[in-house]
């Protein structure tokens, strides 16, 4: 796996952004992989979006995912104080990939995650840059900030669920599993990267 580069100006929030995308890319490519070992080779792109939006082997994704969609929203609208957003995803992403003392994670999410980071060293690599991006983000330490935290996960959480529940007519045409797996595929190369499968030259 090539080190992650990041933008000079580039905010704590955009640099999270893309070590969650570098997770994401990681967990695909393994989950490919094992689905390709079991049923063949996946022959297109096309047909790798598909499975990623519908089979059970890369349900798993979904929450990273749909997280991974909602900050690229917020980051692209704003709508919050920075450091109160980093707070509170701060304390989703721990919980989400079980980075919180005694935590079990989350149901369905977690557990695959963990035993991805036992098969494959890039998935490793990959959390380990995000555990650093996370631990850059602001702690909340006084009670105002206690509050303001609060308040921050409460809009966080009610913006996502008033645009996929609320309102489904203002959801994404593009499943957010989907658009999370385009968008994770590096910029520099085209999404046909993911077709080579382990062993295959370019």
């Amino acid at each position: 796996m090539e080190p992650t580069v990041y933008a000079p100006t580039s905010s704590p929030l955009e640099r999270l952004a893309e070590a969650l995308r570098v997770v994401h890319r990681a967990l695909l490519k393994a989950a490919r992989s094992e689905y390709e070992q079991a049923h063949g080779r996946i022959p297109s792109v096309a047909q790798l979006l598909h499975l990623a939006t519908s089979h059970a082997s890369f349900a798993f994704l979904r929450p990273l995912s749909e997280l991974l969609v909602d900050l690229d929203d917020e980051l692209e609208q704003g709508g919050s104080a920075p450091d109160a957003l980093a707070a509170a995803l701060r304390e989703e992403l721990q919980d989400l990939f079980g980075m919180l003392p005694g935590s079990t994670g989350r149901p369905g999410f977690t557990a695959r995650y963990r035993e991805l980071m036992q098969l494959d060293p890039d998935v490793v690599v990959a959390h380990a840059r995000l555990r650093e991006q996370i631990g850059a983000l602001p702690e909340t330490g006084q009670d105002a900030d206690v509050a303001e935290r609060l308040h921050e996960r409460h809009r966080w959480a009610e913006k996502r669920k008033f645009r996929r529940e609320v309102v489904p007519e203002i959801r994404p045409l593009r499943d957010p599993v989907e658009q999370a797996s385009i968008e994770s595929f590096p910029a520099s190369d085209p999404p046909g990267w993911i077709l080579i499968s382990p062993g295959q030259a370019p």
